[in-house]
């Protein structure tokens, strides 16, 4: 699934719904939607492939960490300083993640 360049900001308690019954989703595209916190963010349990590239993300990232099957994780091109933030990330083992182009 794709969505872009819809500016959103954050999911919204619907939103999440929406998505949750896309459970056997495997690839998920957020790309230049405004987004800044993954806050709502769903438990989608087959998600292999999360690109979040263009957003505006720059909080915490514990939502993903119970996607304990994503093998791909784009954070591309948002706004986080941090590289501390990424770190709880290490638990998901298979788990590559591009984090070019952020201000650290």
């Amino acid at each position: 699934m794709t969505i872009r360049q819809i500016e959103f900001q954050k999911i919204q308690p619907q939103t999440k719904l929406l998505f949750q019954k896309y459970s056997s989703l495997k690839k998920l595209d957020i790309y230049k939607c405004d987004l800044r916190t993954l806050h709502n963010f769903p438990y989608l349990e087959s998600l292999k492939d999360l690109r979040l590239s263009g957003n505006k993300l720059q909080g915490t990232l514990e939502n993903i960490i119970k996607l304990m099957g994503l093998e791909y994780l784009d954070l591309s091109s948002n706004i986080i300083r941090e590289v501390a933030k990424l770190k709880p990330l290490k638990r998901i083992k298979k788990l590559k993640i591009f984090i070019s182009n952020n201000p650290f």
